[in-house]
């Protein structure tokens, strides 16, 4: 048993052996860190896949954080909350759309010609839904729709399809809540 050193409790062999491999993950994340930013070596056909954007740079490093075995890599996209249109949402996120499309192809593409896409969940989403009906802006369709925090309620979504009313869990799965937080 060793002694700490503020304190009176002892620390066991297996505790110890623990800390020190937690530690030398963590050296070794930082030093892996410099290079999985430094995307200069990437060949010129990866970088253009990706754009010359902000938004394909995040990606293109987060697929090299994935590659050097980082579990958990969150990008955003956009300064703020682009996607939080009120006015005119068809043209918004038609925008927004078309500048995220490209570089989030290319790195489902880098995944899977890299081997990594099996074993990579990549989730896109936001953070929350919109009501169904248009707002109004001085009293005129504004073209957006107001947040809806109920918009992602599984039981009670229904459509109507072939003369059958379904839900989007109907057919099988369920929601698995205790991986939602």
């Amino acid at each position: 048993m060793l002694n700490r050193q503020h304190q009176d409790e002892r620390i066991d062999e297996p505790e110890l052996e623990a800390r020190i491999q937690a530690f030398e993950l963590a050296y070794r994340m930082q030093a892996e860190a410099t290079d999985a930013f430094d995307v200069t070596r990437e060949p010129a056909h990866i970088k253009a896949a990706y754009g010359d954007t902000i938004h394909g740079l995040q990606l293109l490093m987060a697929r090299r954080l994935v590659e050097r075995g980082v579990r958990i890599v969150q990008c955003y996209h956009g300064d703020v909350q682009p996607w939080d249109s009120h006015n005119d949402l068809a043209k918004a996120h038609r925008d927004l759309g078309t500048q995220i499309d490209g570089p989030i192809a290319a790195l489902l593409t880098d995944l899977k010609q890299r081997g990594l896409f099996e074993e990579t969940l990549v989730i896109c989403g936001g953070e929350f839904g919109r009501t169904p009906a248009v707002e109004l802006v001085n009293g005129k369709p504004g073209g957006g729709r107001d947040h809806n925090h109920w918009g992602f309620d599984h039981t009670k979504l229904t459509y109507r399809h072939a003369g059958r009313d379904f839900r989007l869990t109907d057919v099988h799965g369920h929601v698995v809540k205790d991986i939602l937080a």
